[in-house]
Parts: structure tokens; C-alpha cells; sequence
């Protein structure tokens, strides 16, 4: 139930910024009839251009012409909107008649049955054309009826790169209609968000359009996570996309290991950027005993050390300003 709620939230969220001023959502308040004023949360019989939805559970009985079209009178000519979840039920001898542009979604476990009758007597039209009539039989969900419903934002792609200590968000729409903006969250494990930054929408357009954020010393860790939504001017939130970008950290290893006392020892370093580091070696009690300011490039760094003054025993090597999680252990015989 809480599924399906969202998605018929989401789904008035797309569709009700297209629509026009005079508008109104009605939603099936419990079983009845469309043509009982108080079934309906907009306290009216739904109108042209309306935005009609039939939850989960609900069954609503057309009793009457629902006459919607540009040949009614009054004539409508704006594109009305139908949802349904729970049951649309016709009884016989009633049908629906909607505008051009209009559009009729019997979503997964609703359904629309017809009446008693056979043959046309009940229908569904659409722009003159009739798309479901009694002798089809009953519509379970999800089907779709008409015109495909317009979207707030039609969104096409989002990528997330890291460039030294630059991260770049890309991302392109085909549209936008009455949006506000944008919104960009941040999470370690994709459950705990926090907002990165907020990007205002360019306005209304029918063409492709790319949108850029820096954000300049962010920290990335292993795996992180960033999600792309949009807000629309009446304060709803849409999540668009999540994308994770997993980064790398720098490989440190120690060769010869174990190593004898007469050898040199070699820390091989790949490291993500040009950086200041300092290696340092500890003895099991913790104490420094080889300290070594070391310039790294961003690839793979050889950095040679001399230890034939070290005793043998067990030494740990850790650098400094690097994405090293522990000390290495190094054997010395």
C-alpha cells in the first residue's frame, strides 16, 4: 500500500505542472459514484483538464456521461488525466469520453470492468477514437490509454568524474516544465543523505540541455554515493538518479618482505595525485626510527631505503598524506 501510494504521488507530481491554473486533483475519497460531489477530494464531479485518481481499494461506479471532450457542452478542449489503482466500474449503458491529449493509466492492481451490457455499451474515447469498449473485457493493470503523460523533467543521464581535487557532476535533461531545481545529495552508504549543493533550474524548454557542478577539495571516500532530484514549483521532490563513484586508494607495497638486514628495502607507492609525503618506519614499541621526506607523482613512485643499521625483528612502514588505511608490517631477519 505505502508502494503504491508513492507512486501515485509521483505520478500527479509529473503530470500536474503541465496542466493549467484552473486544474484541480481529485482523488476517490471511498467506494461510490463519480457523480456524487463528496466521493471526490476537490469537493466537485471531476471537470476538464482535471487530474483523477482512484486509489488502492477504492471502486468508483461511472453513472453517468462522463462527457469531457471538445464536442461537449461546454466544449473541453485542455487534456484530463485518469489513474487509477483501485476499480473503475462501469455501469451499463455510461461511458467516458475524454479530449485530445489526454491520457488513461490502469496501473498494476487496478483494473476497469465493464457494466452488464455487451457490445459498446460502455466505452472509453479518447480524441474521438475509442480505445477500450465492453465486448474487450476487463482491463487489469497496468495499461496504458491515450497520450503518454507529460513530465515535469525528462532526464536523460547523470556522471560524476573526479579530477585531481575537483569533483565534476554532469547532467542532461530533453525538458523541463515549470521545475525549480535541482538538488544534489551525498551518502556513504546510500541511506544517510546530506545536501551537497543546489543547482536552479534554467526554466521552461523543449530542448536538450546539459547542467555542470564543481565542487572544488571534496572529500570522496571509497565508494560514494551522489543523487540527482528536482524540486518543482509547488515544493515536490523527484529523485532522478543515483550514481556511485568508487574511488581507488593508493596502492602501497613493500619489496623485499620479509628482508634481510643487508638489503635495501623499496616501497612502491601508486599514488592517485603529485604529492609531499613522509614515510616513516616504527619499531614494535612504536618508536620512529627512519623518517623520509619523499615527493610523489601521480602514478608510480619507487622510493629506496637503506637498512642495514636496523636490528631484525617486526617494523611497521606508514606514509604520511596518503589513502592508507594501516601501517604495513615489515619483517626485518
Amino acid at each position: 500500500m505505502k508502494t503504491l501510494l508513492k507512486l501515485s504521488v509521483l505520478l500527479f507530481v509529473m503530470i500536474f505542472n503541465s496542466q493549467s491554473a484552473q486544474s484541480a486533483i481529485c482523488t476517490a475519497l471511498g467506494n461510490g459514484n463519480w457523480s456524487n460531489p463528496a466521493n471526490w477530494s476537490c469537493g466537485a464531479v471531476p471537470s476538464c483538464g482535471d487530474l483523477i485518481l482512484i486509489p488502492a481499494g477504492m471502486t468508483v461506479n461511472v453513472n453517468t456521461m462522463v462527457d469531457l471532450d471538445e464536442n461537449s457542452s461546454p466544449a473541453c478542449s485542455t487534456a484530463t488525466f485518469i489513474t487509477v489503482f483501485g476499480t473503475l466500474q462501469f455501469v451499463t449503458g455510461f461511458k467516458i469520453s475524454l479530449a485530445c491529449g489526454s491520457g488513461v493509466d490502469i496501473m498494476p492492481g487496478g483494473s476497469m470492468l465493464p457494466g452488464g451490457g455487451g457490445g459498446s455499451s460502455n466505452w472509453l474515447k479518447i480524441c474521438n477514437i475509442i480505445e477500450w469498449k465492453t465486448s474487450n473485457g476487463p482491463v487489469i493493470g497496468f495499461v496504458h490509454f491515450g497520450s503518454p503523460i507529460p513530465l515535469t523533467v525528462e532526464f536523460i543521464s547523470l556522471s560524476v568524474n573526479q579530477s585531481q581535487n575537483t569533483t565534476n557532476l554532469t547532467w542532461i535533461v530533453a525538458s523541463e516544465r515549470e521545475n525549480d531545481l535541482f538538488k544534489i545529495d551525498i551518502s556513504t552508504d546510500d541511506v544517510n543523505w546530506i545536501n551537497l549543493d543546489n543547482v536552479n533550474s534554467v526554466g521552461d524548454h523543449n530542448d536538450e540541455y546539459t547542467y555542470n557542478l564543481e565542487v572544488e577539495n571534496l572529500k570522496i571516500y571509497n565508494q560514494t554515493y551522489f543523487r540527482l532530484s528536482q524540486t518543482d514549483k509547488n515544493g515536490i521532490n523527484t529523485i532522478l538518479a543515483i550514481k556511485t563513484l568508487n574511488v581507488k586508494k593508493d596502492q602501497i607495497t613493500l619489496f623485499p618482505n620479509p628482508i634481510n638486514n643487508r638489503e635495501n628495502l623499496t616501497v612502491s607507492v601508486q599514488s592517485s595525485q603529485q604529492i609531499n609525503s613522509e614515510c616513516f618506519i616504527y619499531n614494535s614499541a612504536g618508536q620512529v626510527i627512519v623518517k623520509e621526506n619523499i615527493e610523489l607523482e601521480k602514478g608510480t613512485n619507487a622510493v629506496h631505503f637503506e637498512i642495514s643499521n636496523i636490528e631484525q625483528g617486526i617494523y611497521f612502514v606508514k606514509l604520511s598524506n596518503v589513502e592508507q588505511t594501516q601501517a604495513l608490517k615489515l619483517i626485518v631477519r
